[in-house]
């Protein structure tokens, strides 16, 4: 017995000097998305290509929102929805238009991995729509403090009568912080 408790003491003085564990700050988890998140970042970068009243289109563009009291919040029970004002610049080569938008939407919500689903998200800057349950990839985030979103479009709209088919490609970035 006494040569089995410097062996004792030994192992706990080893296992006690161990870390213990600690929730991953590398992991991205459901409940780290509740709550009511600033909307800091809603920007595009789009093309748009085909025809229009029978000519053709070959258009490239951004959008960003300034000005902005946009606020989404994630709730628990698997429900979105946003408030708050913003400003919406669309920039093509013919220049910029700026407008004063409400909101991007409400709806259900989802995350799986690095992804966050949206359904009922708006696009008010009328290039390319999104889908249902809108896949919004986690590209960066700080834990309780931000997080950077990335999703892309890509949507072609016909309408035989007007002899309009346009196809629209956007990038999406957007950024949403406590």
């Amino acid at each position: 017995m006494s040569r089995l408790l410097p062996i004792l003491l030994l192992g706990l003085l080893v296992f006690s000097g161990c870390p213990r564990d600690e929730p991953e700050d590398d992991f991205l988890i459901t409940s780290d998305l509740y709550g009511t998140w600033a909307v800091d970042r809603f920007d595009s970068e789009f093309t748009t290509t085909g025809t229009f009243l029978g000519e053709d289109v070959d258009q490239s563009g951004s959008s960003q929102i300034s000005s902005s009291a946009l606020e989404m919040t994630l709730r628990q029970d698997g429900s979105w929805s946003s408030t708050g004002d913003y400003d919406l610049s669309i920039t093509t080569e013919d220049g910029t238009e700026v407008t004063q938008q409400q909101g991007i939407g409400q709806g259900s919500w989802t995350f799986s991995q690095d992804t966050l689903y949206l359904d009922g998200l708006q696009n008010y800057n009328g290039v390319g729509n999104f889908s249902l349950a809108q896949p919004l990839v986690v590209t960066d985030f700080e834990r309780d403090l931000r997080t950077d979103l990335s999703t892309q479009t890509d949507e072609t709209e016909e309408d035989v009568d007007f002899g309009t088919e346009l196809r629209v490609r956007s990038d999406w970035d957007i950024r949403i912080v406590r």
